[in-house]
């Protein structure tokens, strides 16, 4: 099975089946109250993917996150998800299950198997449910306000975890930078340094492909794709970003208390798509000078697991054997952050061409 909370097979499960086809039928019913769908096509990657809004509050909430990857309306979409507010339906019915079928990371006992994932999140009480099968999916929230601010910098991660998994591509909790030839992929837990690393190369040489989530390919040849145009930093570490300063101005939303950017508005012809990873770089934040040395695989994978398992819901033997993949085949190094992040670029600079040698 492929997620570990399921002990149903696909034929077994018609209640998921009914309640998702209801689910759909809710958003058609909502759509009566919009005025229609709000069709956005995103680049996503290296699928095309539809996201079906109803009415302007989850636009205005999810969009700017994927703005940098979005695409012309297209006739075909590898995953379309429907997404609407629940207060905007009429008599919905309650959720169909007890309090006692909830299981850990919002999994809900009966509504998972080899086709369906059904995550429900406590704290917005939004609803994720995909169907493998026809490729399609829901995002319920009863209502936009309800979604904790931190969420718009990565929206949608159970149901892009859960598909994208299913498409040989994994999420990894990791900032990127590079260039179409190769860059690096840099992980660890929060606070770490890797956004200070990831937008400290803003205006070098070395382009941005993300910052909290990204998309990685590991076989043949491991590749990163870029998911989300956020940047964020603690407040007091602003200052040690000049070029950042002036756009936080016009930039009111937190995550976290965490200020939250979408470096599309301001740095578009430095965001990049995608690039071959050529190693791995794993962040700590010193008081001397800045440096690089190499680790083996066992620490790389160590410090993979512990920044992305956790925070992804299910699938948890996948994602480790993909992050192991990465870690036996791409060098891994350690950076000491220092003050100066004006030494950065070129450290990481010199990583990517010992990758190359």
């Amino acid at each position: 099975m492929i997620f570990e909370t399921s002990t149903q097979t696909v034929s077994e499960n018609t209640e998921a089946q009914a309640y998702f086809q209801q689910l759909q039928g809710f958003f058609e019913t909502s759509l009566l109250k919009s005025g229609g769908p709000i069709d956005r096509f995103y680049q996503i990657a290296g699928f095309v993917l539809r996201f079906r809004f109803s009415g302007s509050g989850l636009l205005s909430r999810f969009s700017p996150a994927f703005n940098h990857l979005l695409i012309p309306a297209s006739d075909h979409s590898d995953l379309t998800i429907y997404l609407w507010e629940a207060e905007s339906v009429p008599n919905i019915t309650p959720l169909p299950w007890s309090s006692n079928d909830y299981l850990p990371m919002g999994f809900i006992r009966g509504y998972n198997d080899e086709r369906f994932v059904t995550i429900f999140q406590q704290e917005s009480r939004a609803l994720n449910m995909l169907d493998a099968v026809t490729n399609e999916a829901v995002f319920c929230v009863p209502a936009a306000k309800k979604i904790p601010s931190f969420e718009n910098g990565h929206p949608l991660i159970p149901l892009l975890h859960s598909w994208l998994a299913r498409h040989e591509r994994q999420l990894v909790h990791a900032a990127a930078v590079g260039k179409p030839e190769g860059g690096v992929l840099i992980s660890g837990q929060g606070g770490c340094g890797k956004s200070s690393t990831a937008l400290a190369c803003l205006g070098s040489s070395l382009s941005y492909a993300g910052d909290d989530f990204v998309a990685v390919r590991v076989s043949p040849q491991p590749f990163v794709f870029s998911v989300y145009n956020t940047g964020k930093l603690e407040p007091e570490h602003l200052m040690r970003f000049p070029h950042l300063v002036s756009f936080h101005r016009d930039q009111k939303e937190k995550s976290n208390e965490k200020v939250l950017f979408y470096l599309h508005q301001e740095f578009r012809e430095e965001i990049i798509s995608g690039f071959p990873i050529k190693a791995l770089l794993f962040p700590e934040v010193v008081k001397g000078a800045s440096r690089i040395f190499p680790i083996t695989p066992y620490e790389a994978l160590k410090a993979l697991a512990i920044s992305t398992v956790s925070l992804l819901p299910g699938l948890f033997d996948l994602s480790l054997k993909n992050l192991a993949k990465l870690a036996r085949q791409l060098p891994g190094y350690s950076l000491e952050l220092g003050p100066d992040l004006s030494a950065i670029p070129a450290l990481i600079e010199d990583v990517i061409s010992r990758a190359k040698r």
